[in-house]
């Protein structure tokens, strides 16, 4: 229950959308202030109403401008980040799916095609009662080693599966249990 509400992939996806809003709404408010400013500008009329919109227009290109700025040190940030933070040991992960990326981001899923690629990524989504169903990025010899549906114990750091040790003869999902 922990992990539908609080769980990475919950943090994560909160995070990509205020960037991305930080970053779509902070670029049209900036070219859109900085136009309309030009516009005005430019314009004939000399009264009280064109300045004060004049100073508004400036406002909002400055305020567009560094939400833009923000939005994109976050994201940059996050890319940067991703594969630091503490180790953490995730007892009773199920392995849910496991697939590559090639070079133009073609996800492959079929382990006979994935064996032939030319410098693929490897990915593996796990599932822990704590942080739920979680995708993390893996090395060739880890990926071989989690089978679709098996259980143990992962090694994880930020978004890097550094490890997996399958429990054997253990962890029984009955028949309409969910995992």
């Amino acid at each position: 229950m922990y992990g539908k509400f609080f769980g990475k992939n919950r943090k994560e996806s909160r995070r990509q959308g205020w960037v991305g809003f930080l970053v779509l709404v902070g670029g049209s408010m900036a070219l859109g202030g900085g136009f309309l400013t030009i516009v005005s500008a430019f314009g004939t009329g000399i009264g009280e109403w064109v300045f004060t919109l004049f100073n508004v227009l400036k406002i909002l290109t400055i305020t567009g401008a560094l939400m833009w700025v923000v939005g994109m040190v976050l994201a940059f940030q996050t890319e940067r980040t991703q594969f630091k933070g503490p180790q953490t040991g995730l007892d009773g992960a199920r392995v849910v799916a496991r697939f590559a990326l090639d070079k133009a981001d073609v996800l492959y899923t079929e382990m006979g095609m994935i064996e032939f690629l030319d410098k693929p990524r490897y990915f593996v989504r796990l599932y822990t009662p704590r942080d739920g169903s979680v995708e993390y990025r893996c090395s060739p010899e880890v990926f071989w080693m989690c089978g679709e549906g098996l259980i143990g114990r992962a090694e994880v750091q930020g978004n890097w599966l550094g490890s997996f040790t399958p429990t054997v003869g253990a962890h029984y999902t009955g028949v309409g249990e969910s995992f």
